[in-house]
């Protein structure tokens, strides 16, 4: 509904009606008797259509442009800054370069990098600034947020940022595999954690290696490397290794293995 007016009768349900921009031929509609509803679209620009249908009748159409994924952000919004208070209230606040952009939809969802986010969203006018109350949401969880610059019906591409209200130590620590043995040297890989594994942001890699007999060695990377070439090591050698994952949270070992270097 329009801010100022009032909705008469008894709401019967919603008729909504979905099409890509370009294929307008391409169009599908679906009455719901709730006040939500989950399309699944393309990638590609879509405008939807939804018709609020009462006993006094029908209401126009408030319709909205979904941008396409691979749409570049207009420079409406220069910056999003996120903080979280010690009662656990987060306030959303984003810098708007075009002043006749005054309405926004936020919307944001659980990102586990696995299958689609269950978004939630809220409109926000004549301000540029959105408080998420104590309990919407949940420590551990990565949150993707999106902040959608709105001018007439059309949606500009949105601002998006990743935020935990909380970090904790990672599920899991990464299970090292070696790729490339030799007499004094190994090359270790191992997988990137989940945003539904880490519990927050990694901020590193140890990696944590020594002699059987002998003393530990560290050797710490940068959360986007995924392998690493130990060098000179002792020829001939059993070796035990595991790597630590680091978050602001916490941190989680990965199970140990061994290897033998070749002899000279």
């Amino acid at each position: 509904e329009r801010s100022g007016v009032r909705s008469t009768g008894i709401t019967l349900g919603y008729n909504v009606l979905w099409l890509p921009e370009v294929r307008t031929s391409d169009w599908r509609n679906k009455t719901t008797k709730t006040n939500e509803m989950t399309l699944n679209i393309t990638e590609e620009a879509h405008i939807i259509s939804v018709v609020h249908i009462n006993s006094a009748g029908c209401s126009p159409a408030a319709i909205l442009r979904i941008p396409a994924t691979w749409e570049r952000a207009r420079e409406v919004i220069s910056s999003v800054r996120i903080s979280t208070t010690a009662s656990e209230e987060t306030t959303l606040t984003w810098t708007v370069i075009d002043p006749r952009f005054r309405r926004f939809v936020l919307d944001w969802c659980i990102y586990s990098g696995v299958g689609p986010c269950n978004i939630s969203f809220q409109y926000v006018e004549n301000s540029s600034q959105w408080t998420i109350q104590k309990g919407i949401l949940e420590p551990y969880k990565r949150y993707k947020i999106s902040v959608y610059p709105l001018l007439d019906d059309r949606a500009e591409a949105p601002w998006i940022t990743y935020y935990y209200i909380k970090e904790g130590a990672p599920l899991y620590g990464p299970n090292p595999k070696v790729e490339d043995l030799k007499e004094t040297e190994v090359t270790m890989r191992w997988d990137p954690l989940r945003a539904d594994e880490s519990n927050g942001f990694i901020t590193a890699f140890s990696i944590i290696y020594k002699p059987l007999d002998g003393q530990e060695s560290v050797v710490t990377v940068n959360s986007d490397v995924y392998e690493y070439t130990l060098r000179s090591l002792m020829p001939d050698t059993k070796y035990s290794i595991y790597i630590v994952a680091s978050t602001s949270g916490g941190k989680t070992s990965g199970n140990p293995i061994h290897f033998h270097t070749l002899p000279e």
